[in-house]
């Protein structure tokens, strides 16, 4: 067997020269008053009593637990977590997307967000908000690693804008 054998499909090193850190809140908190907790109150319990009445209580039990996961998580204001490219991959919080497993990325200057594909199967798109950073800075930082590819946005992305999650 020659040792001097150098495989041509090796992965490509994907690494970026210069990191850029941020720091940004999670999530643009918009305060609920408490006529937004009643509407979201009234219509968990319609689904409760209909989940009952049709005599499906797990789908009761599973929107009892929604709702107050839901109504809990519309109250806690957003922490400030540190973002950016680091050489080897994607920073958001206190997680690293290496380069190799994020499929594309968009830069969506109107909300301000570089959004990343992953490879995984569940959440695959990842928002991070870009705060006072340069979009384009961003995009030509991450141009020769990985594909630039539009995202509009999914129908739970709508919904949670929706209803300012």
């Amino acid at each position: 067997m020659n040792e001097d054998y150098e495989q041509d499909d090796a992965p490509i090193k994907k690494e970026l020269n210069e990191e850029i850190y941020w720091e940004y809140y999670e999530y643009e908190f918009q305060e609920k008053t408490a006529d937004w907790f009643w509407i979201f109150g009234t219509i968990a319990v319609l689904l409760i009593i209909i989940s009952l009445i049709l005599k499906n209580y797990l789908f009761g039990l599973i929107i009892l637990l929604g709702s107050f996961i839901l109504g809990t998580y519309a109250k806690r204001p957003p922490s400030l977590l540190t973002y950016g490219l680091g050489r080897n991959g994607v920073k958001h919080g206190e997680s690293i997307f290496r380069y190799d497993t994020i499929k594309s990325f968009w830069v969506n200057k109107d909300s301000n967000h570089l959004i990343i594909e992953s490879i995984r199967l569940v959440k695959p798109y990842i928002s991070i908000p870009l705060g006072d950073t340069d979009p384009e800075l961003i995009r030509q930082k991450l141009l020769p690693i990985i594909k630039e590819q539009e995202y509009h946005g999914s129908f739970s992305d709508y919904l949670s804008d929706f209803f300012g999650f």
